[in-house]
């Protein structure tokens, strides 16, 4: 057994015992190099289905970015050969003690601690992983340095990774994966089936709860409760609570429908809807939209055209091309292109003109000076002749001195 003062892989010492769980023990460590609190979770059923549940949970956690899930930071082997995940620390409780401590919570604070929520796991369904175990003690309430509270999704144990064919070692027979009370019927039929909408119904059930203060299935043991899931329609929200928003009900219970296809289709959908119950809904709502629609490592995604647009600068980066006076004029268009590359190319063939290497020109003789009677207009002017003639040209001996001058190129595009 891990004791405080005790130090893993060389570098976390061990200080306390900050939860313990079913399978699981959960430290509170430090990392001596850089003297930073983590939290370190060590297994206590030693099992190969428990470890394949740990080194999931990593594997799922390790892809996810967005401040609203808890970090792995580190996967240990200890001296017995058992693995340890290491955690970035957060204070907090859990939404379970919160609700305890509170029971019901207003709609709005209810709403916007699902749409926190909701950023972490659309997240976690943009990298085609799918929770299924989400409920209050799976929602960490933490609290910021400035004392603003946020949501953070952990324990992705149990989580569905389109990557691999894991679930093997955690769906035995007899296994049920997942939390009963939160669990979709599709999940309790077949837990390797499910997709997103499996945990928009997991958050249907925990909104449910936090704004009612009870579940919407009741049953005296875990095979009638999972009966009722399957088969009952759930408790309508507003037998519980009377003075809810009719609209609000009507979208929780949506969630809690039977078939996947009357829910909410995505999490962002979800948030779309929920936006007008809480304060920053709308701002909370785009921010799940935005991570749902990110594209996985490694994916290309086609950009999406701008209507009236003409070129790929324009598709990717509209701000820049459509506002022409924010950087110094108007945005040049695509019939501006062959103006450019014309151009270009002029100048090239005028630059090497120039400089190509010739012979040195015949000595002239006075013969070949103008006399001082001759008309004015016969002498080139300065510009004329820097421009126009050339005197060592190979073929000044037995052609006009005066050559036409090569067309410049054209220092600017035209106007679009």
């Amino acid at each position: 057994m891990l004791a405080p003062g005790q130090t893993l892989a060389n570098k976390y010492r061990v200080e306390r015992v900050l939860g313990q769980g079913g399978m699981g023990l959960v430290l509170g460590a430090r990392l001596l190099v850089l003297d930073e609190p983590v939290a370190i979770m060590v297994l206590t059923a030693r099992d190969e289905r428990g470890r394949a549940r740990l080194l999931r949970e990593a594997r799922a956690a390790a892809k996810l970015r967005s401040d609203h899930v808890v970090r792995v930071l580190d996967v240990l082997e200890l001296d017995d050969g058992e693995a340890a995940l290491v955690l970035e620390h957060v204070d907090g409780v859990t939404l379970a003690d919160e609700l305890a401590a509170r029971g019901a919570l207003p709609v709005d604070e209810a709403v916007r601690l699902v749409l926190e929520a909701a950023h972490g796991v659309a997240e976690a369904h943009a990298r085609g992983i799918v929770h299924r175990d989400l409920k209050p003690s799976n929602l960490l309430l933490s609290t910021l340095p400035d004392g603003r509270r946020r949501v953070r999704v952990i324990d992705f144990g149990v989580a569905k990774l389109d990557d691999d064919g894991g679930d093997a070692a955690l769906t035995a027979s007899d296994a049920l994966l997942g939390s009963p009370a939160y669990m979709s019927p599709e999940q309790i039929r077949d837990p390797r089936a499910v997709d997103a909408r499996s945990d928009v119904w997991s958050l249907g059930v925990v909104l449910y709860e936090l704004s009612s203060g009870a579940l919407p299935f009741e049953g005296y043991t875990t095979s009638g409760l999972l009966a009722r899931i399957v088969a009952d329609p759930p408790i309508s929200l507003d037998e519980r609570r009377s003075e809810l928003d009719v609209a609000f009900v009507s979208i929780v219970m949506e969630c809690l429908s039977r078939e996947p296809t009357a829910r909410p289709a995505s999490v962002a959908a979800l948030a779309a809807r929920l936006a007008p119950f809480t304060e920053r809904g709308d701002e909370l709502a785009h921010a799940v939209a935005a991570v749902a629609a990110a594209p996985r490592a490694g994916e290309w995604v086609e950009p999406a055209r701008v209507e009236g647009s003409n070129t790929l600068a324009e598709t990717v980066a509209p701000d820049l091309t459509h506002r022409g006076t924010a950087l110094g004029g108007a945005a040049p268009t695509s019939s501006a292109w062959p103006w450019f590359v014309t151009g270009g190319a002029l100048a090239a063939l005028a630059t090497a003109w120039l400089v190509w290497p010739r012979p040195p020109a015949a000595p002239v003789s006075a013969a070949s000076i103008p006399a001082a009677s001759a008309p004015a207009a016969s002498v080139p002017s300065l510009a004329s002749t820097s421009v126009a003639t050339r005197v060592d040209s190979p073929a000044s001996a037995s052609a006009p001195q005066h050559r036409e001058a090569p067309p410049s190129a054209p220092t600017s595009a035209p106007p679009p």
